[in-house]
């Protein structure tokens, strides 16, 4: 190997332990505590019926500060998030699962599905998210966790839209902590989540459904 070439190598290999030995000081970010939405009570739905109406529930729409796995607190019309603290799936994700189970576990004549189980559906369920943080609406004041979304249902057969209503979910926490927050944030979920499941079950059982369980092709 020619001197100019060794000189080069070894000063690759110079930086590159040099490198690992600056990233082994570096000390590691402490772990996260996970947290998750509480599942609905089981109501008086029977299970899946062959008559049963179909509501897919397609991906949650959210702001994009807000998609994540962060926990999210409002301060001054500043969106900030809780050190130490993410739910165990992103938002959109965790807030259509409970969705879907709101709808299944309340709604007899109703099921709800996802987009993925690739079943044909009467009914198409979109759903907005405007609002999923906490916020500080006063100086001492304890934070109150909000749930607000916008939801539109669809004919799957004709495209045609149904139904669109709001759903707003508030819930004081008991505490300035991270777990009293964390169930504020339950509480208001599940209270705009039951009552949009209501809602659903109630307009799509008066147009009955159509199509079948027929998987799409």
């Amino acid at each position: 190997m020619r001197t100019g070439s060794l000189l080069r190598a070894l000063a690759v290999t110079a930086v590159a332990a040099a490198l690992t030995a600056c990233v082994s000081l570096l000390p590691e970010a402490p772990p996260s505590s996970v947290y998750r939405l509480s599942s609905p009570e089981m109501g008086d739905a029977d299970g899946y019926g062959q008559d049963d109406v179909i509501i897919r529930v397609e991906a949650l729409r959210m702001p994009r500060a807000l998609s994540g796995d962060a926990i999210a607190m409002s301060r001054d019309g500043e969106i900030v998030y809780i050190a130490g603290a993410r739910w165990i799936s992103p938002a959109p994700r965790m807030l259509q699962d409970l969705i879907v189970e709101s709808i299944d576990f309340s709604q007899r004549g109703v099921a709800a599905v996802r987009p993925e189980e690739r079943v044909r559906p009467d009914y198409e369920l979109h759903v907005e998210v405007i609002a999923f943080e906490a916020r500080y609406e006063a100086a001492g004041a304890l934070p109150v966790a909000e749930v607000r979304m916008r939801a539109r249902l669809i004919d799957a057969r004709d495209r045609r839209v149904v139904a669109v209503r709001g759903f707003r979910g508030r819930s004081t926490a008991s505490a300035d902590r991270i777990r009293a927050i964390v169930a504020a944030f339950d509480a208001a979920a599940h209270d705009s989540a039951g009552s949009l499941a209501e809602w659903a079950g109630t307009r799509t059982r008066a147009g009955g459904g159509r199509h079948g369980r027929t998987p799409e092709s």
